[in-house]
């Protein structure tokens, strides 16, 4: 690009410039001749043009500043980061304006002609020009030049004015003038070197001033004024600016920008030529191109020197941006911040753009990015790579992502530990420089036709989706709303239009909206009513993390707005898919990145083209393996972001590519899913999912790909509930009451969900909190893994004994029934006692909601509609409802239930861990009586009749041992104490019972035949000591909850539901004796007389034992002590000697003598079993323990006396045979 413009500007300055280094002042003229042809007060000579460049002494000057422009060398990203031109200044105000008449050219020596004294223009300028400017050429030459339309001036006055420019481009005192007035500036530049040699700086004085401007910037003196000022004519006719006419005079013609002509009538408004060529830059040759944008970036620091935009801004300038000081690029930055202003005019928003596009060709052209990027862009040149994205992308955006590039380098070098960083590369950019990106960002959002990547590969797209769409941001997010799966038009761009997806991609790397709100002008608009009521900080502005704050807010219904959310998502669904776009996770996770996920540098574009960088970090945060664990700070960030992403599935890139045609398939109307349920919904059918599903085409299977990336994010998702946005929102106040010690911590590794698991069933618990955590509950189910303080203290034994187990529902089983084994066995237990520990929680977990049990809730789902329909789930309320209606359920639904009770019997010591309703029912009973107890259930029975025993208590007791009448398995302490009795005394009955039990359609449970068997044998004394005692305190108890006798509870359901069924449990039995002693159970509800022989069979336990009566032993306890001290109970010896007693006439109170007598009849009624002698056994028994026993062995002892004397006298007589016999 040449920079030989300079040059020709550096003509008009001598003439226009001063001497003896003194301000241009309204001073008096002195009037002295010029020495070289100077212009004389007469008309000029209109000879043609032979529109040649300038061809004077300063043409050397010309050739050497474009030879030193060039060996700059070509810049690595079509722009030079080094040697490159600066801004201006604010230029200052014109010199007021006097009456007094100066010199021609101001102060000093100079032309004596006045323009306004002319013949040809004194007309004109005394009708144009106020009266202050005519007494200066260069007043007048710059009223002249502030007027969009020149049409008003004669056609001699724009031929003067053409030639009287042209003219001083000759004048050889020129370059003395400049180098006097700017002589400190000069030699300033000399001692830094920025232009060579001394030598070269003398004979390039005017180029190098202008190439380093910045320099003469600081004062804002007459050297500053005099060069700024000369730009605002200068650049008013291409034809005046060097070798910009010979450049472009090709452009010029081809694309009608006017005519090469001399034309002395239009000679005064060639800057619309040069306005022209910019709108068509990128049509014009690339000669003509660098000095388009060489002038634009001489133009960049003042906005009066944009000739184009001056005058189609003129008047919008004063109205918007009345108060900002031209200048430093003040006054188009305020003019692109007010660019969407409805009060814009067209004109003026049309001038922004082509002036912004030549900003985005050329960075430089930009003040900000020129005065304060350039150094540090130089200092990074040549280390950033963007896969060949460069080429046909803007400079600018591959400019920014440069810079960003440094910054994030420089964050990591500072990351890394003292001795190990690269001081060059450790430093940051300069503040001012990355306010400079801020606004070149913002820029790139503002338009898409700003981005030409996107204005080639997206224009399809555009015409079909976004036609008559406001173009600029607006346009950009239907783009990205297009590229956001799903999307309500179901088309897929980055698989139909790849390359327009990708621009997409580049532009929100490059402008990253994501990071400053402000950015985004859409997002700031659609989000302002949210961000003004709740992300303000004190003094006003918004606060830094912005955005965060909208994610935090994003489901709160009355807050969020439609409009916000949706733009928000829009952005967030591209920034999610580079992990590096969030400057603090970058700067906490760079080193894992590299270390753990083998991610070199940020500048390279992401290899996980999906996320998959932020995938592997995230699979890491609580790696089992210390040297793969993230750091803390990491771990910190990783979580925040995901929180921020699990507002929906599509910010988690890396799940939402692997699971795009499910989410399609399965989750795409919201109807039927749910709002925002997209995730949920996956999970829920991942965790519903059968192993073996086989072939049926109606189930919803997910894709191995999108399963592997479910279980990767729902593993992290389960350890760090803070993830789950909604979740703890929802549980919010519970977290803060119940849990805030777990939450505290960079991570809680599960503890904190456990805690709120533990806590769900408070009663100030928000039901959606509940279904939150259960939801979680319920996904841990699919893979043991997902709980991590599970997976961690049972991996061992997992691998060890239940190898084949997949789901955690599986392994909980396969453990339990392992440990349930041994004990029994009586072996060493193989489960380790962490496990045996931890096992606890899943447990209670799965007895407390039955759909965490998983084989009951798919194996009953039937069942449960069809009996417990209308029960709430939890606490423990749907597997209650279940056993009440056993034997109503279906064979496989019994059979599941039967296996979870059994489970619960194994180990009475642990009912409380197993439980659930038992132990929330019974907890301030278990606290005052049976703290200490191992078998809660036994010490609870036996307290059950203390004063203040709790009715809602009383009432599990009473079920949860009437359960153990139902199969000697469920009754763990009469199982192990009758092992061997029930192999040798009910071996047949066991035998047979399992036979009826092999089916799966078969009920399982023996249903009582074994312990019927026990308590027969026990009645005739065949168990062993160990088993009797256990059978007896079973029949005792039995007798106070009717129910424990299942035989009764089944053949006499008919006869309790007639007559009993309003008395309490320990009543039933009762009322059936006196039924039956009242003969109220006829053949009509007892046809085979089912109920009355087990009425029966239970009056002759009662007979044998007392207290298995427990009325009877009740109402005769005294009485017993009274006139039975000393005989001990069992086998009918207390009756007996009661009734002995009441026959001789003993005294016996009146309650006991009545139910005595009542029991009499009861027992004729059946069969006396109390006086039935079957063996010789029972006799001697029945005379022994008799209180008349000396009376009735005196009378068998003379009875065998008798009989053996009879035998002796009388034996021989009776046997007598004839002798004649005997000799045969």
């Amino acid at each position: 690009m040449s920079l030989a413009l300079v040059i020709i500007l550096s003509c008009i300055c001598g003439i226009l410039g001063s001497n003896e280094n003194q301000p241009m002042q309204n001073q008096p003229i002195q009037n002295q001749p010029m020495q070289n042809q100077p212009i004389q007060n007469q008309p000029i000579q209109n000879q043609p043009m032979q529109n040649q460049p300038m061809q004077n002494q300063l043409k050397p000057n010309i050739q050497q500043a474009r030879e030193q422009h060039q060996n700059l060398g070509p810049p690595r990203f079509k722009f030079d980061p080094g040697n490159a031109l600066n801004q201006q200044e604010n230029q200052k105000p014109m010199m007021p304006a006097g009456g007094v008449r100066e010199n021609a050219m101001g102060k000093g020596k100079g032309p004596t002609v006045l323009i306004s004294e002319t013949p040809e223009c004194s007309v004109d300028v005394k009708r144009i020009c106020a009266e202050g400017d005519w007494g200066n050429n260069f007043r007048t030459l710059s009223c002249l030049s502030l007027r969009k339309d020149d049409t008003d001036l004669s056609d001699d006055c724009h031929t003067y004015v053409w030639e009287y420019k042209r003219q001083m481009s000759t004048d050889p005192r020129f370059t003395p003038m400049l180098a006097e007035t700017c002589k400190e500036d000069i030699e300033q530049l000399k001692k830094e070197g920025t232009c060579g040699s001394a030598e070269q700086v003398e004979s390039n004085i005017v180029s190098c001033l202008m190439l380093h401007k910045e320099k003469i910037m600081k004062g804002e003196g007459r050297c500053y004024h005099m060069v700024n000022r000369i730009s605002t004519i200068v650049f008013q006719d291409y034809r005046l600016i060097g070798p910009f006419y010979e450049m472009c005079k090709d452009d010029v013609n081809k694309l009608k920008c006017g005519s090469v002509d001399s034309d002395q009538k239009a000679a005064h408004s060639q800057g619309h030529v040069i306005e022209c060529l910019r709108t068509k830059v990128k049509d014009v040759s690339a000669n003509c191109k660098k000095e388009i944008l060489l002038v634009a970036e001489l133009q960049a620091d003042d906005f009066n020197l944009d000739r184009a935009l001056y005058f189609a801004c003129k008047y919008d300038r004063n109205k918007l941006c009345a108060s900002v000081a031209a200048g430093k690029g003040r006054v188009f930055e305020c003019l692109m911040d007010n660019k969407a202003n409805q009060e814009m005019s067209p004109e003026c928003k049309g001038a922004l753009s082509n002036r912004q596009k030549l900003i985005i060709e050329d960075p430089k052209v930009s003040f900000p990015l020129k005065q304060y990027c350039m150094e540090d862009l130089e200092r990074f040149k040549g280390q950033c790579d963007f896969n060949g994205m460069a080429e046909e992308h803007s400079q600018m955006a591959s400019m920014l992502l440069c810079l960003e590039f440094k910054q994030r380098s420089a964050l990591s070098q500072q990351a890394m530990p003292d001795g190990k960083a690269d001081k060059v590369n450790s430093q940051p950019l300069t503040a001012k420089c990355v306010d400079a990106m801020k606004g070149a960002r913002k820029m790139l959002m503002s338009d898409y036709e700003l981005n030409p990547a996107i204005v080639k590969h997206c224009s399809t797209v555009i015409t079909d989706y976004c036609g008559g769409m406001e173009k600029g941001g607006k346009t950009l997010h239907c783009l990205m709303k297009l590229g956001k799966m799903p999307n309500e038009h179901s088309f897929n761009m980055e698989e139909t239009v790849p390359k327009c997806f990708q621009s997409i991609e580049f532009l929100i790397r490059s402008a990253n909206p994501a990071e400053e709100i402000s950015t985004d002008a859409v997002l700031l608009e659609a989000c302002k009513p949210v961000l003004d009521k709740n992300c303000r900080k004190r003094n006003g502005e918004y606060a830094k993390d912005a955005v965060g704050c909208l994610f935090d807010l994003i489901d709160d219904e009355d807050v969020m707005t439609e409009d916000c959310s949706e733009v928000l998502l829009e952005i967030s669904y591209f920034t999610a898919r580079d992990w590096a776009l969030d400057r603090k996770l970058f700067r906490a996770c760079s080193k894992d990145a590299r270390d753990k996920c083998n991610v070199d540098k940020w500048a390279t574009k992401d290899q996980a083209t999906h996320g998959e960088t932020f995938a592997c970090l995230y699979r890491h945060i609580n790696n089992e393996r210390a040297d793969l664990k993230l750091s803390e700070e990491c771990t910190g960030e990783v979580i925040r972001v995901m929180k921020n992403r699990a507002v929906r599935v599509g910010l988690n890139p890396f799940v939402e590519f692997q699971c795009r045609a499910d989410l399609a398939s399965y989750c795409s109307d919201p109807e039927t899913t749910g709002k925002h349920r997209e995730m949920e919904c996956l999970q829920d059918i991942y965790r519903t999912e059968s192993s073996n599903r086989g072939n049926d085409a109606d189930e919803p299977t997910l894709s191995s790909e999108c399963k592997r990336a479910l279980k990767n994010y729902t593993k992290i998702e389960t350890e760090e509930v803070e993830i789950n946005r909604k979740l703890f929102q929802s549980c919010k106040p519970m977290i803060e009451k119940y849990c805030a010690e777990e939450k505290r911590g960079t991570t809680n590794q599960g503890n904190l969900f456990n805690c709120m698991v533990k806590n769900k069933n408070k009663p100030d618990v928000h039901e959606i909190c509940v279904a939150g955590i259960e939801h979680m509950q319920l996904i841990q189910l699919k893979d043991f893994e997902f709980d991590v303080k599970f997976r961690k203290k049972c991996r061992g034994d997992v691998d060890a004994y239940c190898p084949n187990a997949k789901s955690k529902d599986e392994v909980v089983t396969c453990l339990s029934k392992t440990i349930r084994d041994d004990r029994i066995r009586g072996q060493a237990m193989r489960i380790s006692d962490n496990c045996q520990e931890e096992l606890k929680r899943p447990l209670q977990e799965k007895y407390e909601d039955v759909k965490m049990d998983r084989e009951i809730y798919v194996t009953c789902k039937a069942d449960i509609k069809e009996y417990c329909g209308d029960v709430k789930s939890g606490q423990g309320r749907m597997l209650e409802c279940l056993k009440d209606h056993k034997e109503d359920l279906s064979a496989v639904c019994r059979n599941k239930i039967f296996q979870r009770q059994e489970e619960e019997a194994s180990e009475p010591e642990k009912v409380q861990e197993k439980d659930y309703v038992l132990n929330r029912a019974c907890k301030s009973m278990i606290n005052q009586f049976c703290e200490d107890e191992q078998n809660v259930l036994k010490c609870l029975w036996k307290h059950r009749l203390h004063d203040g025993f709790e009715e809602k208590c009383l009432k599990i007791v009473h079920k949860r041992m009437a359960t153990k009448g139902e199969d000697v398995r469920l009754n763990a302490d009469m199982f192990r104490a009758c092992q061997m009795d029930i192999k040798t005394q009910c071996k047949e009955v066991l035998e047979q019972a399992k036979a009826k039990a092999q089916s799966d359609t078969s009920i399982q449970e023996y249903q009582g035949v074994v312990i019927q068997c026990l308590r027969e044998n026990y009645a005739n004394d065949k168990l062993t000591e160990k088993c009797s005692v256990e059978v007896q305190q079973f029949i005792r108890a039995s007798a106070s909850e009717w129910k424990m006798d299942f035989r009764l509870r089944m053949m006499c359901r008919s006869v309790v539901k007639e007559f009993c069924s309003e008395k309490p449990p320990n009543k039933v039995e009762e009322c059936l004796k006196n039924k039956f002693a009242s003969e109220q159970i006829t053949d009509a509800i007892d046809p085979q007389e089912k109920c009355r022989n087990e009425i029966k069979r239970v009056l002759d336990e009662g007979a044998m034992d007392i207290q298995a009566d427990p009325v009877l032993q009740k109402t005769c306890s005294l009485d017993i002590e009274h006139v039975c001290p000393q005989v001990a109970h069992g086998k009918g010896r207390q009756l007996t000697c009661l009734l002995e007693k009441m026959n001789s006439g003993a005294r016996i109170s009146t309650d006991c003598k009545s139910l005595l007598q009542l029991r009499v009849q009861m027992w004729k009624l059946a069969g006396d079993r109390v006086h039935r002698v079957d063996t010789m056994g029972d006799l001697m028994v029945q005379i022994n323990e008799s209180s008349n026993r000396h009376y009735f062995l005196t009378i068998f002892g003379m009875l065998i006396t008798v009989i053996f004397f009879g035998g002796l006298l009388f034996g021989r007589v009776t046997k007598r045979v004839a002798r004649e016999m005997k000799s045969r």
